[in-house]
């Protein structure tokens, strides 16, 4: 396979049969991917960031066959985006303005305390996976997290088509 070379603010990622390119993804606009289930929002928050379809996203968990319930932990969701050439870095949260690009945030704790709601945050934009939210929200306040977040610098692997359920 052809290796890519790395540009500014970019990263060039090399997975075997997949035509990688490089982009800087800081503040370019997220489509917005609803979640299809009460306990996949971390599967959906993981394909707006790393600019793939949910079922690609799906495939990276390596859910077990036959599971039904789809809550994902932060170690989950680095491990997801690292298998689709995504660049995590785990950030204490401090405030929305210091979010310096793209990044999933856990809020609304939940299932015992292990679980929670994941949103992405585009750099202006709160963007939540649930279907019953409204697509982009600039409302911080109805989002709490006094949590660690992910910063996600992604290689777009191709194109995402818009597929039914998926955009919104």
């Amino acid at each position: 396979m052809k290796k890519t070379k790395s540009i500014p603010d970019g990263q060039a990622v090399g997975t075997p049969g997949i035509n990688n390119h490089v982009v800087d993804n800081r503040f370019k606009k997220i489509r917005r991917i609803k979640q299809r289930k009460q306990s996949d929002c971390g599967v959906a928050c993981v394909a707006m960031t790393a600019g793939v379809t949910y079922q690609e996203a799906f495939k990276a968990f390596n859910f077990s066959k036959g599971k039904s319930s789809f809550f994902t932990t932060r170690k989950q969701l680095e491990n997801a985006l690292n298998k689709l050439g995504c660049r995590v870095t785990k950030l204490p949260f401090k405030s929305w303005a210091e979010i310096p690009g793209r990044a999933i945030l856990p809020v609304n704790r939940g299932g015992g305390g292990s679980y929670y709601h994941w949103i992405v945050f585009d750099g202006k934009d709160v963007i939540d996976p649930n279907p019953l939210k409204p697509p982009r929200q600039d409302a911080f306040d109805r989002y709490r997290s006094s949590c660690n977040y992910l910063l996600v610098k992604a290689a777009k692997i191709k194109p995402s088509p818009s597929t039914e359920g998926d955009a919104a």
